[in-house]
C-alpha cells in the first residue's frame, strides 16, 4: 500500500460480488447482417459484477453487466426491467433506487436485450431467461453487501493509444483510461475501470464473449489478484481499430493493452481521496427525433427495424440521468449510446472533480447524437431502434450534468 493510502486509513466500507449471467444457447444475438441469428456457443462467460460503497453513512450501489444493454419494454408492455431490478434491492438493502447504478457494458457477442425485436414475444422462452436475469442482478448487489471490507481508495487516470479509432471519421478519439482503486491493509482489492470503446471485436459471430472488456477484467485480476470491474464510458461513435475481426486474439490483445495500463495505475502513488459518497437522479422526457410515414420507406428495403422505429412513435422518450459521486470522482449514469464529444464535455463539466461518464445505465434510449453529427449519414442516424431521442437530448442531457455537477460540489 502507498503511504498517502496510509495516511487515509479506511475511509470506505466497500462490498463486492461476481454472478455468472451467461445467457443460454439458442437465444438471438444481435450481430450485423443477417440479425438475430442464434447463439450457438459459449466461448466465455459474462458476468455481472456490483461494488457496494459506504462512507459517511451514506451507500451506494454500482453494477456492471456484461450485457448489451437494457431496454425498457424488454419484458413486455406495463413492466420495467430496471425499475422491478431497483425496486428489490431496494426493498431487500434499504438503498433507495436514486442510489443504485446498473450499467450494460454493452456487449455485442451477447443475447440481444435493446428491443430491436420484440424479444419476448418472437421467443416466448426469453421471459423466463429475463426473469432470472433480474434475480441474478439482484442477488449479485444484495451479496455484494455482505462481503464487505475497509479500504481506502485513489483515483488514477492514464491514457492508450493505437487500439481504437472514431468510427464516423471525426476528429474525437478520448483514450483515457480512469482507475478508481480500493485498497485495504492488504493491497488492492477492488478497480473499477472506465475506457470508451465499443466492444465489437467479435460482434458478428455466434458465441457468447464479454470481447476485450471481459479480457480487460481477467488481466487486471491475474496481474494483482484483486477483482475488477468495468464501466463502459462515452462509446457512440468510438470502435476497435481491429473491429468485427471475430477473432478472440485481437479481443484478448486489446485487453491486455488496457489492463497493462490499468495495473501501472494501481501500482503508482496518489494522495487517498476524501470520505464522500452522494448521489442524484432524475428522469428526464427527451424529445423523438423525426419520423417518416410507412410511405416513405424504401419500398424494395429490409424496412423491419425501421417498422419497429415508427411504431414507438414520437415519445417523449423518458430516460433516468444519475450523478454518483465516490472521493473526487463523479460517475454520470447516461441511459444510451453517448458520442465521445459529449462524454468530453461531462468530463469537463464535472472538473475539478474526475468526471466518469458511464453510458448504457439504467437504460437504453438509443444514440444521443450531437446536432452537427446529424449531417452525416451513418448508421447511427439511420432510422431504427437505436435512433430514438432526437438532436435536443444532448443538451439537455449536459444541462442535466451541469445541475448535477454543482450539487456533487456542494460542501453541504
Amino acid at each position: 500500500m502507498s503511504k498517502s493510502m496510509n495516511k487515509s486509513g479506511s475511509a470506505y466500507t466497500v462490498g463486492y460480488w461476481k454472478t455468472d449471467i451467461t445467457p443460454p444457447i439458442g437465444m438471438p444475438f444481435l450481430g450485423w447482417r443477417p440479425r438475430h441469428q442464434p447463439i450457438r456457443g459459449i466461448h466465455d462467460s459474462l458476468f455481472a459484477r456490483a461494488a457496494y460503497i459506504k462512507a459517511r453513512g451514506e451507500r451506494v450501489i454500482i453494477i456492471s453487466a456484461d450485457t448489451l444493454g437494457f431496454a425498457g419494454g424488454l419484458l413486455g408492455p406495463g413492466r420495467s426491467f430496471i425499475g422491478e431490478v431497483k425496486a428489490e434491492i431496494e426493498r431487500i438493502t434499504g438503498i433507495p433506487g436514486t442510489h443504485i447504478l446498473i450499467a450494460s457494458n454493452h456487449i455485442h457477442s451477447s443475447a440481444e436485450t435493446l428491443g430491436f425485436r420484440p424479444l419476448t414475444a418472437e421467443y416466448p422462452e426469453a421471459l423466463t431467461w429475463l426473469e432470472g436475469l433480474q434475480r441474478s442482478l439482484v442477488e449479485c448487489a444484495v451479496n455484494a453487501c455482505g462481503a464487505t471490507f475497509e479500504a481506502g481508495l485513489k483515483i488514477n487516470n492514464g491514457s492508450v493509444s493505437g487500439i481504437a479509432k472514431n468510427r464516423r471519421g471525426d476528429d474525437c478519439l478520448d483514450q483515457e483510461v480512469i482507475a478508481l482503486t480500493f485498497e485495504s491493509d492488504r493491497g488492492p482489492e477492488l478497480v473499477m475501470v472506465n475506457y470508451a470503446c465499443h466492444p465489437v471485436i467479435l460482434q458478428v459471430w455466434d458465441q457468447v464473449s464479454a470481447d476485450y472488456v471481459g479480457a480487460v477484467c481477467r488481466h487486471v485480476e491475474e496481474g494483482i489478484g484483486a477483482n475488477c470491474m468495468f464501466l463502459m464510458g462515452a462509446c457512440g461513435d468510438i470502435n476497435p481499430i481491429k473491429a468485427d475481426s471475430r477473432d478472440y486474439a485481437d479481443s484478448d490483445a486489446m485487453g491486455r493493452v488496457i489492463a497493462d495500463k490499468v495495473l501501472r495505475l494501481v501500482a503508482d502513488d496518489h494522495p487517498a481521496e476524501p470520505a464522500v459518497v452522494r448521489a442524484a437522479s432524475t428522469f428526464v422526457d427527451f424529445p423523438s427525433r423525426s419520423l417518416p410515414s410507412v410511405d416513405e420507406l424504401p419500398p424494395d428495403g429490409d424496412n423491419a427495424e425501421a417498422l419497429v422505429r415508427i411504431a414507438e412513435g414520437t415519445g417523449p422518450f423518458t430516460g433516468e440521468v444519475q450523478a454518483i459521486r465516490v472521493g473526487d470522482a463523479v460517475l454520470v449514469g447516461m441511459p444510451g449510446e453517448v458520442f465521445c464529444a459529449t462524454g468530453m464535455a461531462i468530463k469537463e463539466i464535472c472538473k475539478p472533480l474526475t468526471g466518469i461518464p458511464v453510458g448504457y445505465a439504467n437504460g437504453y434510449l438509443g444514440y444521443f447524437i450531437p446536432p452537427d453529427a446529424w449531417q452525416k449519414d451513418t448508421y447511427e442516424t439511420r432510422l431504427g431502434p437505436w435512433s430514438k431521442v432526437g438532436a435536443e437530448a444532448v443538451e439537455m442531457l449536459l444541462d442535466t450534468v451541469r445541475q448535477f455537477a454543482c450539487a456533487m460540489m456542494s460542501d453541504e
